[in-house]
């Protein structure tokens, strides 16, 4: 094998190993010569790249460095990019690792604690020109692509700010608390009635229910957005509310001679009634919501000789502050249980055990029998 067939496996092993592992960050100029000669970038475009501040020093030299170099950047090394936007985001919002490390794998703990859209202090994408001369790699055209990237050689670029990403924390603190949430709140119930949807907003919308709920409480206005939004496009009038109640049946996972009852209901408005977001004007409705889904619970009940889903009951529970007769849940839970612990057992599922020859097989049917009629009677509790 000549030199120079030997030099090109080792430029698209070196690029492999980049693209996949993030591994050997400082390839030879003559790699990069080889490799932007084989995969060239066919045409002048914009690309952009994703940076991400830990703190707010390392936010501020930045900063200050962009604007003493006016607006021109020193790459010591080779520099991935991207010819697509949402590429380069998610190195904006954290900062993607193949190796795990303590830190962060703590930063990632606390933004999913906060509810926050970034890890670390701040986040932006920035951008700039690629042309055909500037020996840059276009890394789709290779076998080692899996995702859109172009790599940058060394050198000093001109760049522009793309977009700023703040936390949610920081949004609030330059806009204010009641008018942030106002914000967010009439912006995810447009999303909503439009049957649209926006990451950003969805999980500002999260962010706020999470950090100011007592905003929320405070403010039957607030609580009737929060209300718009949780129900979305459903028809929430008196004489449709029986349309976003369907019920199904099953054989139960645990017993296949079992029929189990399954109701299928908009739990959110439930939801926010017990954290008191309900608006007071809907509070007769969701009432009358709650007696209409006891109804059909049980008639299905009834009509299939079959149980409400027994795992602790908990769409039936949802349902007892709001329902006329909360006595109708207990009974509806003693029934079921009561027809599962007979039939568990009965003399009949004890004889069975007792016909069991081997002593270790006898043993486990035991404890099985044992463990079923715990997982039954545990159905009570919280």
């Amino acid at each position: 094998m000549k030199f120079t067939e030997l030099f090109e496996d080792y430029a698209n092993d070196w690029l492999t190993k980049y693209t996949h592992e993030n591994l050997d960050k400082w390839p030879g100029p003559e790699v990069i010569k080889k490799l932007s000669k084989r995969y060239p970038v066919d045409s002048n475009m914009v690309i952009y790249r994703g940076l991400n501040f830990r703190t707010e020093e390392e936010w501020d030299e930045f900063v200050a460095n962009m604007k003493a170099g006016e607006n021109v950047v020193q790459f010591g090394g080779i520099s991935s990019w991207s010819p697509d936007e949402g590429g380069a985001k998610t190195f904006a919002v954290t900062r993607p690792s193949y190796f795990l490390s303590a830190e962060l794998m703590a930063a990632e703990t606390i933004r999913s604690r906060e509810m926050e859209y970034i890890s670390g202090y701040r986040g932006i994408i920035i951008k700039t020109n690629v042309t055909t001369d500037m020996g840059a790699i276009d890394v789709t055209k290779s076998s080692a692509a899996h995702e859109n990237e172009i790599i940058l050689p060394a050198g000093s670029y001109k760049i522009g700010v793309h977009k700023v990403i703040k936390r949610f924390k920081d949004e609030v603190a330059d806009t204010g608390v009641t008018e942030t949430v106002s914000k967010i709140l009439d912006q995810m119930l447009d999303l909503r009635n439009a049957g649209k949807s926006d990451e950003y907003i969805t999980k500002f919308y999260k962010y706020i229910r999470h950090h100011f709920s007592d905003k929320i409480i405070a403010s039957e206005k607030f609580k009737e957005k929060v209300f718009g939004i949780v129900m979305g496009k459903a028809k929430w009038k008196a004489k449709n509310l029986k349309d976003i109640v369907s019920v199904s049946t099953m054989k139960s996972p645990f017993d296949e001679d079992d029929i189990e009852v399954r109701i299928h209901f908009n739990r959110g408005v439930f939801d926010l009634a017990e954290k008191g977001m309900a608006p007071a004007s809907q509070m007769p409705m969701i009432k009358k919501y709650a007696d209409i889904i006891l109804k059909a619970y049980k008639k299905a009940v009834k009509e299939n000789s079959a149980t409400p889903a027994t795992f602790k009951f908990g769409a039936l529970e949802s349902l007892r502050p709001y329902v006329s007769d909360p006595s109708a849940i207990t009974i509806l839970m003693q029934q079921a249980i009561g027809n599962k612990y007979q039939k568990t057992n009965s003399r009949d599922a004890v004889a069975d055990i007792n016909k069991i020859k081997d002593p270790d097989a006898k043993r486990r049917a035991i404890e099985k029998h044992q463990e079923d009629i715990m997982r039954i009677l545990g159905q009570f509790k919280d």
